[in-house]
């Protein structure tokens, strides 16, 4: 048993990528699942997805950076389902125009900054600020944070995205921390880079990027949104009940002995 049957999630983010790989397989274990995306018509559809697939799933718009969202989701999924059990908080601003202008510190674009910090540092912090009472009330909850191998490692590029989700780690623990024994657990998953909607453009800018990865990871074959969306799924079920304030890296071993390629992101490259 899966341990997620009739459990209610939240997976912001839920629309596209790893998101989507995590509200599938919360689905199939029989969670119902509100499915949170700043792309409404994409929750939309995915909802509908999950529902023909004999799930139950409502989708909503929400712009995780802006609290009034977080609030109208926290309750659409508490008049959905009567509560929320897990939060899976999935989102993050990987657009190719965004990482074309994530720079090293010298060149740093402050807008990308701040927009950076808000979508994938403030908003998770919004969206535990409004669950986590919930989750205390009904006697406890779980919270997946999605960050990336890339808050510890040293890069040249995507300054602010590796600072950002360096960020999300000590939330996670810090989150862990505070609620931990009112029976909130907070634990993140630190993917690599895996090919996604969102990560296709450094397949087409920089040909060969992919191949070089799935060199250096120790699996046989390139790691997919869905092993990620595995271990999701079982750090929101109680079977990881001991698992508390852990970042686990799940990028295929890639980090295990060497550092992950970076793409190659410089002039004339484009």
């Amino acid at each position: 048993m899966s341990g997620l049957q009739a459990k209610r999630a939240i997976v912001v983010g839920g629309a596209s990528g790893i998101g989507r790989a995590i509200a599938d397989k919360l689905a199939d274990d029989g969670a119902h699942v509100v499915v949170a995306d700043l792309d409404g018509d994409r929750a939309t559809a995915a909802a509908a997805e999950l529902e023909r697939a004999g799930g139950r799933a409502v989708a909503v718009r929400c712009d995780m950076a802006n609290e009034p969202d977080v609030v109208a989701l926290v309750e659409a999924t508490i008049a959905a389902f009567g509560g929320v059990d897990v939060l899976v908080n999935s989102a993050g601003l990987t657009s190719w125009a965004v990482m074309q202008r994530d720079l090293p510190v010298a060149a740093a674009d402050v807008d990308v900054w701040s927009r950076t910090m808000a979508v994938n540092l403030l908003g998770p912090m919004l969206c535990c600020k409004h669950v986590v009472p919930h989750m205390i009330e009904a006697g406890g909850g779980s919270i997946v944070n999605v960050s990336s191998v890339r808050s510890l490692e040293g890069s040249a590029i995507m300054n602010a995205y590796a600072a950002s989700k360096a960020g999300l780690n000590i939330l996670t623990r810090c989150i862990a921390t505070a609620f931990g024994k009112q029976g909130v657990r907070c634990n993140a998953l630190l993917p690599g880079t895996l090919l996604t909607p969102a990560t296709q453009p450094l397949a087409d800018h920089d040909e060969g990027f992919f191949e070089r990865l799935a060199d250096v990871q120790l699996i046989p074959e390139l790691a997919r949104p869905e092993d990620v969306a595995e271990v999701a799924a079982f750090l929101a079920s109680a079977r990881s009940v001991a698992l508390q304030g852990q970042l686990l890296v799940v990028d295929g071993g890639a980090s295990a002995h060497q550092r992950m390629p970076a793409p190659r992101l410089g002039p004339g490259r484009g």
